[in-house]
């Protein structure tokens, strides 16, 4: 009879142990890359021909955020959320979150959540929750 009573006891106190944090889908970090350097060829009047290369310009790759997508993973990144004056709407306290997921994509999420590392197996809710144990 013990069992039985130590069971239901041990189950909801595993269940206090896990935290359910919101999360909101997040864009990946902005891409910079070098675009294609212009190459200026002129033709000098003595006949001979000057190639010129001019400095290569950036150009940035904004991605958006996707859906959220419910799941099992693990965390692969923490890092502060960009602040408003980047064009966000995140409080300093805001994480940058990477997981990699169960099926080997990455999803972004930003959270107040606390407590978290690298490393930490965490479920993607379909209610826009993050549950760790």
């Amino acid at each position: 009879m013990r069992k039985l009573v130590l069971a239901p006891i041990a189950l909801a106190f595993l269940a206090a142990c896990a935290t359910h944090d919101k999360v909101t889908s997040a864009p990946p970090p902005v891409v910079i890359a070098p675009a294609q350097a212009p190459v200026v060829v002129q033709q000098q009047p003595s006949g001979s021909t000057v190639v010129v290369q001019q400095q290569p310009a950036y150009v940035v790759m904004p991605a958006s955020a996707q859906p959220l997508r419910a799941g099992m993973g693990r965390i692969e990144s923490i890092a502060p959320a960009p602040t408003a004056a980047a064009g966000s709407t995140a409080g300093e306290s805001t994480k940058r979150v990477a997981i990699r997921m169960s099926d080997g994509s990455l999803q972004y999420v930003d959270t107040v959540a606390t407590g978290m590392g690298i490393g930490d197996a965490v479920e993607i809710t379909s209610d826009g929750y993050m549950k760790r144990t």
